[in-house]
C-alpha cells in the first residue's frame, strides 16, 4: 500500500483507456492496427498519436498515456449465407498517445489494458462458437452476444484502473497481472494468431 505522499507521485503517472470507434479499411488499417500477439509486447513507439489535451481520466487529472483499443469483427458469407466470423483484438497506433515515455511501468499498465481486452476477444469466440456450430445464420444473434461481452469488457477494465489505481499500487497491479495471465492460459484455445490480419483489415470490419 502507497503512502499518501507516493500516491500523490504517482498521480503524474495515471493512464487513461478508452474504445475508438473506426470504420476505415484499405491499406490505411493494415498500418494503423497491432493485433494482440504473445510475442508482442507494447513499446512506446507503438504509441504514435497527438496529445489530446481534453482528455481526462477518472480522477479529472491529465492522462500520462491513452491506449485505443477495440475489439473488431467482420462476416463471412458463402453466397448470401453467414459462414464464419473473424474477431479480432487490436491497437491502434495511429491514435495511441503518451507524454510521458520513460516509465515501464507505466507501458506494462498500458500493455495489460490490452491483454484484458484480448481476453474477453477470446470470450467471444468461445461464445459464438456453439451457435455457428448449430448453423444458426441469424447476425442479431452474435451481434448481441459480441455486444454484451465488449461491455464487460469495458467494466473489467474500468474496475482495474480503479483497484490499480491507474496501475500505481504496485501489489494490486501485480495480482491482476498474475489474473489476466491466468485467465488467458484457460481460453489459450480461443487464441488466433495474427497472422491474417492484414488480409482481414483489408475488408470492412465492424466495432
Amino acid at each position: 500500500m502507497y503512502s499518501n505522499n507516493r500516491v500523490q507521485v504517482f498521480l503524474a503517472v495515471l493512464s487513461y483507456l478508452f474504445v475508438f470507434v473506426d470504420y476505415g479499411n484499405g491499406q490505411e488499417n493494415v498500418d494503423r492496427y497491432q493485433s494482440w500477439a504473445p510475442d508482442h509486447k507494447l513499446e512506446w513507439s507503438d504509441f504514435k498519436g497527438s496529445m489530446d489535451s481534453a482528455k481526462t481520466t477518472q480522477y479529472g487529472t491529465m492522462p500520462s498515456a491513452v491506449s485505443v483499443i477495440s475489439i473488431s469483427y467482420t462476416f463471412d458469407y458463402l453466397d448470401t449465407t453467414l459462414s464464419g466470423i473473424k474477431v479480432f483484438c487490436v491497437f491502434n497506433k495511429e491514435i495511441s498517445w503518451a507524454k510521458d515515455t520513460s516509465s515501464e511501468c507505466l507501458l506494462q499498465h498500458e500493455q495489460l489494458h490490452f491483454d484484458i481486452y484480448e481476453l474477453y476477444t477470446r470470450k467471444i469466440r468461445k461464445a459464438i462458437e456453439e451457435p455457428m456450430s448449430l448453423g444458426i445464420t441469424d447476425e442479431s444473434v452474435y451481434k448481441d452476444a459480441i455486444n454484451g461481452i465488449k461491455v464487460e469488457a469495458k467494466f473489467r477494465n474500468q474496475n482495474y484502473d480503479k483497484e490499480t489505481y491507474s496501475g500505481t499500487i504496485e501489489k494490486e497491479q501485480e495480482r491482476w497481472r498474475q489474473m489476466i495471465k491466468c485467465e488467458l492460459c484457460k481460453m489459450s484455445k480461443y487464441y488466433r494468431s495474427p497472422g491474417s490480419l492484414n488480409e482481414y483489415l483489408k475488408t470492412n470490419i465492424t466495432y
